[in-house]
């Protein structure tokens, strides 16, 4: 939870990698590449969002450089650093530009993944669940759907390492379902990866309480859209239930995602007119008031 100071600590990795890479590139350029692309991820998580492109865009030019003399050697992180560059550039609103890098990082996953399927396939995974967030067109839920199906077959050989992904492939490919107007095939990934994530929950709430959350929040808006009013205040409700302890802990970290459940559960309760748990929402409410005015007063 300690997002700024990991961004300082960042940035000074930067400053001696690049140093260092100007007296021998050769030896630290690929660090300095690395750097980049991690300070890229942390700009993103505290919302310098321009800043974690710059950072990303840095990383992938040396990794062009260095996938270009050894390729076996390099690819691998070019497929990763172009991948995280669509993300990037998703994040500021450039969706057509994020096309390009997503899908020359899946063309260097699928060719990688031929070699060493076992290496790959996880990777290859990831960058077709990425493209798929990003676009709900025919193609891109194709995209999806391959995502699903080889976490499927990766969870069925290693559940403990590969069901938390399947749950997001899972809910990610309900959203795709849902945005094209498949609401009703919809339900059904979104609520296997509802039990996938209260699995985990169960057994690690740090780590998976804000994934089952998430799930909840999805499954709630697909139900919505069906007109099963009251199964989806059920989602919302419980989704702000999963979260509390967790946002009540570090409110900054959890309160976009706190927003939008409560966004959700307000919606239907009017929709199946009936009255929110005040209870429920008022120290949720309060805390948010709180944040708001510490923003404020910065």
């Amino acid at each position: 939870g300690k997002r700024h100071d990991a961004v300082a600590a960042a940035e000074r990795a930067l400053e001696v990698y690049a140093r260092l890479a100007q007296q021998n590139p050769d030896a630290y350029e690929p660090n300095l590449a690395t750097s980049l692309l991690s300070l890229g991820n942390f700009y993103s998580g505290i919302g310098r969002r321009q800043e974690a492109v710059t950072a990303t865009e840095g990383a992938v030019e040396i990794g062009e450089r260095l996938g270009e003399q050894k390729p076996d050697a390099f690819e691998p992180f070019l497929a990763m650093s172009l991948n995280n560059l669509g993300n990037r550039y998703s994040q500021v609103g450039r969706q057509q530009e994020a096309l390009l890098p997503s899908e020359r990082a899946i063309d260097i996953y699928e060719r990688l993944a031929q070699q060493n399927p076992d290496a790959y396939e996880p990777d290859l995974a990831m960058s077709l669940h990425n493209l798929a967030v990003r676009n709900s067109e025919v193609g891109r839920r194709q995209a999806a759907e391959r995502a699903v199906e080889i976490r499927e077959r990766l969870a069925q050989q290693n559940p403990d390492a590969y069901e938390p992904d399947l749950a997001k492939s899972l809910h990610g490919l309900g959203e795709r379902y849902s945005g094209v107007g498949r609401r009703w095939e919809s339900v059904a990934p979104a609520e296997r990866a509802v039990k996938i994530c209260e699995r985990l929950a169960k057994q690690a709430p740090d780590a998976y309480e804000p994934n089952l959350a998430n799930c909840l929040c999805v499954i709630g808006s697909i139900y919505r859209k069906i007109r099963r009013y009251h199964d989806a205040q059920n989602s919302f409700k419980r989704g702000i239930q999963t979260l509390q302890r967790l946002f009540f802990a570090v409110p900054e970290a959890f309160s976009q995602q706190m927003v939008s459940l409560l966004s959700g559960y307000g919606k239907v309760c009017r929709l199946n007119n009936t009255a929110p748990d005040e209870n429920l929402l008022k120290p949720i409410l309060q805390t948010l008031k709180q944040l708001k005015d510490k923003h404020d007063n910065r």
